[in-house]
């Protein structure tokens, strides 16, 4: 391939992806990359005709080398770490908004970024440095980039859940250099100290979305808004997370965002109205390009929007020096200049999926228009875009959203025409509302029916059971034989070697299946970061599979939607053998009802005594609406799962019913080759002081009731002995706040605390040869902790063989 380019940014990327993952860690791997590459350009290994080995190799190092270099150092930023080492410290931070959420009529709440560069705390102004989220107080005042504001509160580093394997918001705040978040309280006020220049692009383009959105309340139906707030000024916050799933199985989320797809329709549409204007090249191509990045701009300057518009300009820019626009190239151009301004857009969900989706327009709209040219030309121009948009983005978006769409490009063709559609109308409203705002109303009531046939057909093929599938994430090997399938199905359209190609394209695709979930899934025990409540998912070494509880849902968030249900499909885990519930309280069963309706589930185990409790209650009716089996557990029943078992501990056979029901939580015991874990749900004094008269022994606890003050008993805890406990818990905002004395209680024993609102998710992992390690997903990803990253990162529970019934 004579694209020279193209080859350094697939080295630079698979370089920095390399380094990201750990595979090339410090300097001496990727110098010594590097320097191979050097010197095959003395000795050159040629492959068609080109020294593509010695490109390859210098670049890969190159981009360890920028990975490294990039996130080389402690974790976090200066402001982090010196208020991690003074806790529960009041700070007035003063520094220049980055980003700030719209102010729409009714709202008080704040929310915004802001770039801290001055610190007074004890009366002593520090120059610290850092990237802080703000939330809360009382807003109604809209904030604007680049404005210099004073705040003060406290700081917190946990910024939201986080697991294992999987991406959550805390995971793209930190990649952005926001490491932590003040929250203010309902009387604090953001103050005011210093305009932003009034020459900054990114004060104008937050101004001008500010007053498009104000004058768009006006203009717009109220039915409407929403989705147009949406898809025109890309702020989500008004779509229900019940629409927006309806979206994701129709495998048409991608509109909701402005990145990519919105560009690119942006694009073709100009390209095509420009044709029938003028016959001038470089004028239509200067036209075009102001027309895209003034949508950028106009869509409020967002990173994923802005991207996009850079990705169609290095596009076209080739025409304004008579040069036949090349996609490869510039898609290699524009992936290059992404990575050296922040080589965290390799795992950026966001700026995978705009990037794919503006490539797979550059690269595939005009041959499969080429290919379609039987067909009507109107009709064409409206396939060609649709049916390329949807070729690259395809396995990320299975792997994001676990959803494979097999209806999206059905639904896409009918949606993306009338997305093209709504953005022009979006435009017309938003110039006359901004001029003539009694104008803008016609405009925004023409926007209703639009916008009701694109829910409406959202909804019909959502609704259909055979549109989508619910999968698990392909594996990085099967997403490599996608896109070679790909690869090899567009040289075949190329007419050169045509049958070759594609016989590769097919078995390409057949590899896909082959490859789609690992060989061999690693057996671990997982307590997962659900804030306050438990849960905690078990793989052992045969493949079996159970979850302990399901995290807490609330009209506000879901947990096993959000965090359960996301995990086990990351980890290939699409069928439960068994789904336990220690007991009824909202915080361990709010999550199961997400998870028995989107899961295989072979049976239900739950407490005696508390099928009258209306949420328990409710769980039975929901298994047997989708044909679960349910059975309850007693002590001294013990729970199969192939090679290892769940002995039963408590409650015992005639356990009296009462009001308590923490002390009816069900208590159990794996037992498997590696260390024994006991689960404890939230049992208290009385239901600890029968699980006594047991043998409870084990090296793993997972901490009763979140390690309140109710639970962990001198003699309950002597009696278990623990090495490690892993307290699941909120931190001070749960509903049972972490009681110190019990934290000591458990110290003074000898055990190391892992604390999920501190650390994170809490894996033990299994090792071939039987040793068992514990790890926390905070620590593993180098974020900043109050704990001991040493034990935190990855810690040796027991040496190898250990017998399945090991005590301490």
């Amino acid at each position: 391939m004579n694209r020279p380019l193209v080859w350094v940014a697939v080295g630079l990327a698979l370089g920095g992806y390399l380094a990201a993952v750990g595979l090339l860690p410090g300097l001496a791997a990727p110098i010594a990359l590097w320097f191979v590459g050097l010197l095959l350009t003395l000795f050159p290994v040629r492959l068609g005709g080109k020294r593509l080995v010695s490109v390859l190799l210098c670049f890969l190092g190159a981009g360890a080398l920028l990975w490294n270099a990039r996130y080389a150092g402690p974790p976090g930023d200066a402001l982090s770490r010196y208020s991690t080492a003074h806790p529960d410290t009041r700070f007035t931070l003063e520094g220049r908004v980055r980003r700030a959420d719209l102010v729409l009529p009714g709202e008080r709440r704040v929310q915004f970024l802001l770039d801290v560069d001055r610190v007074i705390t004890d009366g002593k102004a520090l120059a610290l440095d850092g990237g802080v989220i703000v939330r809360g107080g009382e807003g109604g005042t809209p904030l604007y980039a680049g404005q210099r504001v004073r705040v003060a509160g406290t700081l917190r580093h946990v910024l939201g859940p986080v697991n294992p394997g999987i991406q959550d918001v805390e995971d793209y705040l930190r990649r952005h250099g926001i490491h932590s978040v003040l929250r203010l309280r309902e009387q604090e006020a953001v103050e005011f100290i210093g305009s932003a220049p009034w020459w900054s692009p990114f004060y104008c383009a937050s101004r001008l979305r500010q007053v498009e959105a104000n004058r768009l309340v006006e203009a717009l139906p109220e039915s409407v808004f929403p989705f147009v707030l949406t898809v025109w000024l890309g702020d989500r916050s008004g779509v229900s997370r019940e629409e927006y799933q309806r979206f994701v199985e129709s495998g048409t989320a991608h509109i909701l965002a402005v990145s990519g797809v919105h560009a690119g329709i942006v694009f073709l549409a100009l390209s095509f109205l420009l044709r029938l204007v003028t016959n001038r090249r470089k004028l239509r191509t200067a036209l075009t390009m102001a027309g895209v990045l003034l949508f950028a701009l106009v869509a409020g300057a967002r990173i994923t929007s802005m991207r996009a518009g850079t990705m169609i300009a290095m596009y076209l820019i080739a025409e304004l020096f008579d040069r036949e626009p090349d996609a490869p190239t510039a898609l290699s151009v524009s992936a290059v200049i992404f990575m050296l301004l922040n080589p965290a857009v390799l795992i950026d969900h966001g700026f995978l999926l705009s990037f794919a989706s503006v490539a797979s327009i550059l690269i595939f709209a005009d041959p499969i228009q080429a290919y379609l040219s039987r067909l009507p030309s109107f009709l064409t121009r409206l396939l060609a875009p649709t049916l390329a948009v949807q070729a690259l983005p395809l396995p990320l978006a299975v792997h994001f959203f676990h959803v494979l769409p097999l209806a999206a490009p059905f639904a896409n063709l009918l949606v993306l025409p009338l997305l093209t559609i709504t953005l022009g109308l979006c435009l017309f409203t938003t110039i006359a509302a901004l001029v003539f705002p009694g104008v803008a109303v016609l405009f925004g009531h023409a926007l209703v029916p639009v916008v009701f046939l694109i829910r409406t057909i959202v909804e019909a093929v959502a609704g259909t059971g055979f549109a989508h599938l619910r999968v698990t994430s392909p594996t990085a090997l099967a997403m490599a034989c996608y896109w070679a399938g790909i690869a090899c199905l567009w040289a075949a359209g190329r007419r050169f070697h045509r049958r070759m190609w594609t016989v590769a394209g097919l078995a390409s695709f057949v590899l896909v299946v082959v490859c789609w979930r690992p060989w061999r899934p690693e057996p671990e025990v997982t307590f997962l970061d659900v804030g306050h409540g438990d849960a905690a998912v078990i793989r052992t070494p045969a493949g079996a599979t159970a979850l302990i509880d399901g995290g807490d849902a609330n009209p506000y968030v879901d947990m096993g939607e959000r965090v359960v249900a996301p995990f086990l499909w990351t980890h290939h885990i699409a069928h439960l053998d068994c789904v336990i519930l220690s007991h009824p309280d909202r915080d361990h069963i709010g999550g199961l009802f997400y998870v028995v309706s989107h899961f295989s589930v072979g049976e239900v185990l739950l407490t005696p005594g508390l099928d009258a409790h209306q949420a328990q209650h409710s769980l039975i009716t929901e298994c047997a609406k989708r044909n679960i089996p349910v059975r309850h557990l007693h002590a001294g029943e013990t729970v199969s799962l192939g090679d290892a078992s769940l002995d039963v501990l408590h409650p015992p056979v005639g356990w009296p019913e009462g009001d308590d029901v923490n002390d009816h939580s069900i208590v159990i015991r794996l037992r498997w080759p590696g260390p024994a874990v006991l689960f404890t749900g939230d049992v208290e004094a009385a239901a600890e002081s029968a699980v006594r008269q047991r043998d409870c022994a084990a090296p793993v606890l997972k901490v009763p009731h979140h390690g309140s003050r109710t639970s962990s008993s001198p003699d309950f805890v002597a009696a278990v002995a623990p090495r490690h406990a892993i307290v699941s818990t909120g931190g001070h905002y749960g509903r049972e706040c972490v009681n110190d004395a019990v934290l000591d209680r458990y110290t003074d024993e000898g055990a190391v605390l892992w604390r999920t609102d501190e650390l994170g998710g809490v894996t033990l992992s299994l090792e071939e040869d039987g040793a068992a390690f514990l790890s926390a997903a905070r620590a593993t990803r180098g974020y900043l902790t109050q704990s001991d990253l040493a034990y935190a990162v990855r810690t040796l529970v027991l040496g190898s063989h250990v017998p399945a019934a090991a005590a301490p």
